[in-house]
Order: C-alpha cells, then sequence, then structure tokens
C-alpha cells in the first residue's frame, strides 16, 4: 500500500532533515471480475485497464489484460476497517470506459464485481445548457448538489432595455460535472478517482469530479474571461472524510469555451495541468466548498501537500 504524501518543514537547525515513507503490506484483497457493459470494437479490446483503490492516506493500483479470461479476476490490496473507491478505466483507442464503486472492507476477503461503461454513459457526467439573460441572475444545480449562481449584470455588456431584446445578449451558458479523462504516461484514465495524476504525485489528489464552466453567445462564440466582471458562485460538496479540500484549476484547452472542450471529447487535450485556486471558502457545516469564479474551465476538489520554503540570510565577507 502506497503512503500518503507528507508535510515537510526545513528549520534552521535542521537543514536536512530525514523522512520515511512507510509502504504497508495489506491486510485485504478487494477482487472481482471486470467486464465491459457492451461489445467493444473488433481489435479494440485487448489493451490494458488500470484498476485503483483509494482511502484516506493509502492506495494501490493494478494493471490487468483485457479481456478477463473466464474465472479470472483483478486483484487489489487494502486495509482492514475503512471505506475504499475502487475505481477502473480502460482506454480503446477511440473512447474512455469507466467503472467504479465505494466499498467497505472489513474483512480479508472482499469481492467487488465492476463493469466498464462509456466515459458518456456515466452517471457522473451531467451537463446543464441554458440560454441566460446578462441582465438577470442565473441558478442551476446538479443531482449531487454542486451549484452554480451568476448573479445579475455578471457578464460584461449593455443591459439596458433595448439591448435586452437583441438576441444577442442572450448567452448559453455550459454548467456540467464530468470525468476528463488524462494521460498518465502509461495509461488514459479519468482524473477524478484519486489516481496518479501525470505531476508530482506528491502535491495533490483530486477527490471530486471536475465541474466544467463555459458560455458561448448564440452563434457558438465563446465569452473570454474578460466578459467576468462580477464573480460567480459555484458551490461543490465534499466528503470531510476524505481530509481538507483544497480548490484546483483546469484552463479550457485552446483558449476556446469549455463547452466545446467538452464537445471534442479528446482526451489528448484535456493533459492540462491542475494548478491552485485561492478564491474559496470551506463551508465546513454543510460540507461544501463556495468558490468565486473568476474564469471559464474546469474547477475541482483536492487534497494537498502544501510545501513550505525556508529562505535564509547571506552574508558575504
Amino acid at each position: 500500500i502506497s503512503p500518503a504524501p507528507q508535510k515537510l518543514v526545513l528549520l534552521p537547525d535542521t537543514p536536512a532533515p530525514e523522512l520515511t515513507l512507510q509502504y504497508r503490506r495489506g491486510d485485504a484483497d478487494i477482487h472481482g471480475t471486470l467486464v465491459f457493459s457492451s461489445t467493444v470494437a473488433s481489435g479494440q479490446g485487448d489493451r490494458r485497464a488500470l484498476l485503483t483503490a483509494t482511502s484516506f492516506g493509502a492506495r494501490s493500483k493494478s494493471w490487468v489484460n483485457m479481456p478477463l479470461a473466464p474465472g479470472q479476476e483483478y486483484h487489489l490490496p487494502a486495509l482492514q476497517g475503512r471505506d475504499w473507491w475502487v475505481a477502473a478505466s480502460y482506454w480503446d483507442g477511440n473512447q474512455l470506459w469507466l467503472a467504479g464503486e465505494q466499498v467497505r472492507v472489513d474483512d480479508a476477503d472482499v469481492q467487488l464485481d465492476l463493469t466498464l461503461v462509456p466515459l458518456a454513459e456515466t452517471q457522473a457526467v451531467q451537463r446543464i445548457s441554458q440560454a441566460i439573460d446578462r441582465a438577470k441572475a442565473f441558478y442551476a444545480e446538479l443531482s449531487d448538489g454542486a451549484s452554480l449562481y451568476i448573479p445579475a449584470g455578471a457578464l460584461a455588456g449593455p443591459v439596458t432595455a433595448q439591448s435586452i431584446a437583441q438576441s444577442s445578449l442572450r448567452d448559453i451558458v455550459h454548467f456540467a460535472r464530468e470525468l476528463l479523462p488524462i494521460f498518465t504516461g502509461e495509461e488514459w484514465t479519468p482524473c477524478c478517482d484519486l489516481t496518479d495524476m501525470p505531476f508530482d504525485p506528491g502535491q495533490f489528489n483530486l477527490i471530486s469530479p471536475a465541474y466544467t464552466l463555459g458560455m458561448v453567445d448564440l452563434a457558438g462564440n465563446p465569452l473570454d474571461t474578460s466578459d467576468i466582471v462580477k464573480e460567480m458562485i459555484l458551490s461543490i460538496p465534499y466528503d470531510s472524510s476524505a481530509g481538507q479540500p483544497h480548490v484546483y484549476f483546469l484552463p479550457p484547452t485552446g483558449g476556446g469555451s469549455p463547452a466545446a472542450m467538452a464537445a471534442t471529447g479528446s482526451a489528448q487535450q484535456q493533459s492540462s495541468t491542475w494548478t491552485p485556486y485561492e478564491k474559496y471558502v470551506v463551508d465546513e457545516a454543510n460540507q461544501k466548498v463556495v468558490i468565486f469564479v473568476d474564469r471559464w474551465g474546469s474547477f475541482a476538489l483536492g487534497t494537498s501537500t502544501m510545501y513550505e520554503e525556508l529562505f535564509l540570510p547571506l552574508a558575504l565577507h
């Protein structure tokens, strides 16, 4: 079992501290079958699938060749006495297949059968596209409790009675909960299942789906970040058992709208780096993170290992 990232602080009296990362041997085995929900295109079903098991402070992963032989199962080591999120991902050359389920591990042997489904058919994906008026407030809420609020006048542009009547001022907002596929260097994998990321694994792990925001006019032209003159409010629920949440941001590819980004479905374009986003507050009472949005793109929650830098004075003689 891989250890959780550790925080290391350098002090003047300990300029070279030692840090031991303890890998643990699992005392439980999560195993089961892994099948496709429908027929995979000919020649595209003989690749490897990535399986991960993630819990607070621990993770494990495994690879299996697909399709599994009759009677064959995947196996993931785990620790007893905690909940684990088990996920599987498979790239067939054209689309991403996903499976995921939370399981309680209280015994040494846990059976969990998984079914891979195409990304577009997963329940984690939900999109809202709605024509709105810049002069009026807009509110939308997804089935998992995530919500978006756009205040009246949040978008640049005239709001007189005459201009409001013009169809060009009725924009289409896109609000989506997505599993954005990324490339880990070996295989395609969803970015929101706490799997290894294509950057420093000590930085953070995403603990929520990606919530993508974008807006276009009726002609399909994307609005720029400069069109946002008032911050919008994005609320994302979180599970406190996953750790203290932080907010991360993924910009839209090529400067285009996130709506167009989602429509292309190109995993190659989704391999951008997530960066910290600082405009948010954590509502611990309601277990939500309230984000003050001033740009288009994708937002997600993650647990973070914050590194500190110490700059010592230098005296030259």
